[in-house]
């Protein structure tokens, strides 16, 4: 009798075991997650708002222009610098990089964003 009694104690507990984990349930699917964005090492992205801008060689009204950017570009900005109101115009300046090529825009003239996907998102809207 204790032969079965014991028998009983370790099977009893093992088929529970087995047939609950056998259950028919569907299984628990998790909501679709928009991608994680990768972090920038730079300030961020502009994307240009003016029709055209012209991207200087030094972050200044007054120096000359390296290239041009037309409303909706998305372009790398690599730097940053505060303008001086007496010099450069007052305002912030951000370095770009654009098809090989570095140089100043206006703060006026675009937007920041943190990521690119945001910064395409928003370009998609000018264009």
């Amino acid at each position: 009798m204790r032969r079965i009694f014991a028998a009983l104690v370790i099977v009893v507990p093992v088929l529970a075991i087995g047939f609950a984990s056998c259950d028919r349930r569907e299984p628990v699917s998790l909501p679709a997650l928009e991608p994680t964005p990768v972090l920038g090492a730079g300030p961020g992205w502009l994307v240009v708002e003016q029709a055209y801008v012209r991207v200087k060689s030094s972050p200044g009204f007054d120096s000359g222009d390296v290239a041009f950017l037309r409303a909706g570009d998305v372009v790398e900005a690599v730097g940053r610098e505060r303008g001086d109101a007496e010099r450069s115009g007052a305002g912030v300046w951000y370095l770009v990089r654009h098809l090989g090529v570095e140089g100043w825009v206006h703060e006026s003239f675009a937007s920041l964003y943190p990521h690119k996907e945001q910064a395409e998102r928003a370009a998609g809207e000018l264009r």
